[in-house]
């Protein structure tokens, strides 16, 4: 990139911050979709959906599934993803899957009711 192009996005971004956020979102959005797949096709599913049979005999696992789907550690442990320097922030997870450099083996989906259930036997 040349000096002058560093200028050039720098000032974009200061006169169509709108825009700016719209792309933004729009790339984060695709990013996690490619994840969600990704991790959806390592279970064997076509599309992404809630995976609490995958934790057999939990007291919510017969409820029916609500809200958004989030991607949820097998082995649980609450330990968060190390954040990756280069990419930051939630998305960094993302991004890391949709690029093959996360494997996705000890992970799955959840939607927030089988979520919150797990985030409530952590505290225990």
């Amino acid at each position: 990139m040349k000096p002058n192009d560093v200028a050039y996005f720098k000032e974009y971004r200061k006169t169509h911050p709108d825009r700016t956020r719209e792309l933004s979102r729009a790339s984060y959005l695709k990013t996690k979709n490619v994840a969600f797949r990704m991790v959806a096709a390592s279970k064997g599913d076509g599309e992404p959906r809630c995976r609490i049979d995958l934790t057999l005999d939990t007291p919510v696992s017969a409820l029916p599934c609500v809200g958004s789907l989030q991607i949820d550690h097998l082995n649980g442990g609450g330990n968060k993803e190390a954040r990756h320097s280069r990419h930051g922030g939630g998305a960094s997870l993302y991004i890391r899957i949709a690029k093959g450099e996360r494997a996705t083996v000890d992970l799955r989906l959840l939607c927030q009711l089988h979520q919150l259930w797990n985030q409530i036997e952590e505290l225990q």
